[in-house]
């Protein structure tokens, strides 16, 4: 019952989490562990293992699209891959609202705490689209700059 009390931030949760299933087994609290353990397992049963495209010509890095970047978990999700070195690009990917993309960012950095200035970097390109509309509803030169990236799930 106090699992969320042992991790109380989205950090230490994800942390716990990648802990939990990169290894075959974790020590947690015996009497939390066995069930806990049990739905990790369930869970990550052929979890895939990111591996970077090597083949890329042109600038080095990865280049992401995230979607969701303005709720709880996926702002984290953005500050943290702002920060990450091996990022180049990031294309925050959202539904369309009367305000910027910039804006609603903002205030959910704001919301949970994040650097408000990691927003600046160029690493980010803000995009507003429909995904259940053939092209996203997103400029064409945008999705065909999109397109040329390697999906690697």
């Amino acid at each position: 019952m106090d699992f969320v009390y042992q991790y109380p931030t989205i950090e230490s949760l994800a942390g716990f989490i990648t802990t939990a299933t990169r290894t075959t087994r974790f020590s947690v609290d015996a009497n939390k562990g066995s069930s806990l353990q049990s739905l990790i397992d369930r869970y990550s049963q052929n979890w895939p293992v990111h591996q970077p495209v090597d083949d890329y010509v042109g600038t080095p890095g990865e280049v992401i699209i995230l979607t969701g970047s303005t709720g709880a978990l996926g702002s984290q999700i953005l500050a943290q891959l702002i920060i990450e070195p091996s990022i180049r690009r990031i294309y925050a990917f959202n539904r369309p609202s009367k305000t910027t993309s910039l804006q609603r960012h903002t205030e959910a950095f704001i919301d949970r705490g994040n650097c408000v200035s990691l927003l600046q970097s160029g690493k980010i390109i803000f995009v507003d689209g429909d995904t259940s509309v053939d092209g996203f509803n997103i400029d064409v030169e945008l999705l065909e700059e999109v397109s040329k990236y390697q999906i690697v799930h």
